[in-house]
């Protein structure tokens, strides 16, 4: 909605899904030991180039992970069963019931 609602004071909006960041607040109690881990962490500095080109290319969307990618793609195509799927699994995550 932003994206239509500013085109025309020719304002580019560019949605990012950078995924987990390594960050002190995400890392902290960490024990350092990231072979352990699931999720890959990025370092802000090194996804940086990727968003400014695509803010620069003036791209819908820019994702940094493949994983991300394709789960953007799953909602797009199939909004309905995504919403089945994770609106129950967050529920768990909010505190909310």
């Amino acid at each position: 909605m932003l994206r239509i609602e500013e085109k025309p004071f020719g304002v580019n909006v560019t949605v990012v899904s950078p995924g987990a960041m390594k960050t002190e607040m995400a890392t902290a109690g960490s024990t350092g030991d990231e072979s352990k881990s699931m999720i890959k962490m990025h370092l802000p500095e090194d996804l940086a180039p990727g968003i400014v080109n695509a803010v620069a290319a003036r791209k819908r969307e820019h994702y940094t992970d493949r994983i991300l990618r394709t789960m953007g793609t799953v909602r797009a195509l199939f909004p309905q069963i995504v919403d089945n799927i994770v609106g129950p699994l967050s529920k768990g995550t909010t505190g909310r019931k």
